[in-house]
């Protein structure tokens, strides 16, 4: 399939969603494929999350991980992150087997209103920082 025909497949798969998160979707995928050019991105919808996640390898590595990367879209001004908001996108990542191994981390993807992405790295077992008493 070529790039238009991919995004169309993005929203074809994305029919029940909200039209922002099919957007957003089909925004993160233009950017790997586009701007960071990357190869093989796959995307799965995850009803549980009511968007496409991507699967991929970073492209920097000299060896391809056999463990791809799994590219989770957000919106920077309307998700919230907390730890409990992570706990559960691991959850529904788990249960909806989007890969076939455990999953010990995912990426996402806030996207900003000047159209910015960036991209983070969140591990499994992340906990909240305690304070001291001074």
């Amino acid at each position: 399939m070529n790039f238009q025909e991919q995004l169309n497949d993005i929203q074809s798969k994305s029919v029940n969603f909200p039209p922002s998160n099919i957007l957003l979707s089909q925004k993160v995928y233009s950017d790997l494929v586009l701007a960071k050019k990357w190869k093989n991105v796959e995307y799965k919808p995850v009803n549980g999350l009511e968007i496409c996640v991507f699967l991929a390898n970073e492209p920097e590595l000299s060896t391809p991980s056999i463990h791809k990367l799994i590219i989770l879209p957000i919106f920077q001004d309307t998700e919230q992150l907390s730890l409990k908001r992570i706990s559960n996108i691991f959850e529904v990542l788990s249960t909806t087997q989007v890969i076939d191994t455990p999953i010990e981390k995912f990426t996402i993807a806030i996207y900003s209103t000047d159209s910015t992405i960036v991209y983070y790295h969140i591990s499994k077992g992340l906990i909240k920082a305690t304070q001291r008493n001074k």
